[in-house]
């Protein structure tokens, strides 16, 4: 049976090269390939791909709110993330987000084959790592689809004019909006919560 998958990867000559390693694994996976976030938003409506391998450093991207946003768009699909610095605390936030997987972009081609075949089989694959035992941190995966939204535009340093404009709501609704992302980041004011963003991917 034929699967669907979606890499999204701002370099393409990376994403053909997954690509070809994908196929080692599963010769009969479909794959598709983009290169932004907005791209990759419009794939995940328009499609339900089994299985999706996102670089966290999309060059229109804001990092792990961007995996937020995949989550929150195809909650079923499974997410292999790819890194280019790996850290403890990062592996903690990408596994809280629901990845199924995080990947050194250093790992070698046995690892890089072992993390897509356990992601393809349902299963998780993580760098051999000890995470944080200190679980009250940031928890931006308690926010709702709409709050998530704002949290992307937030981390990009829009206006709350700018950020009511694109997403077609007033400026009380975004303001409302910061108040439950304030709440999920621990955090009192906008400059704190973009540094908490930054924070949250190492």
């Amino acid at each position: 049976m034929f699967r669907h998958v979606l890499i999204a990867e701002r370099l393409p000559f990376a994403s053909y090269a997954m690509a070809a390693l994908l196929h080692e694994v599963d010769d009969q996976l479909l794959v598709d390939h983009v290169f932004g976030q907005l791209e990759a938003e419009v794939a995940l409506t328009e499609t339900a791909f089994a299985v999706m391998v996102i670089d966290i450093r999309l060059g229109d991207s804001e990092g792990l709110p961007t995996l937020a946003l995949v989550r929150m768009l195809r909650p079923e699909t499974k997410v292999l993330v790819t890194v280019e610095r790996v850290s403890a605390s990062l592996v903690q936030r990408i596994r809280e987000l629901g990845a199924s997987g995080c990947l050194p972009k250093s790992a070698s081609l046995d690892e890089i084959r072992d993390a897509l075949k356990a992601v393809l089989q349902g299963e998780e694959w993580f760098p051999a790592m000890i995470a944080p035992a200190d679980d009250t941190g940031p928890r931006p995966e308690a926010l709702s689809n709409a709050q998530t939204k704002v949290m992307i535009k937030l981390a990009s340093g829009q206006s709350n004019k700018l950020i009511a404009h694109d997403l077609n709501i007033s400026e009380a609704t975004v303001k409302s909006h910061f108040s439950a992302i304030y709440k999920a980041l621990g955090v009192a004011n906008r400059s704190q919560a973009i540094l908490a963003l930054q924070r949250l991917e190492g």
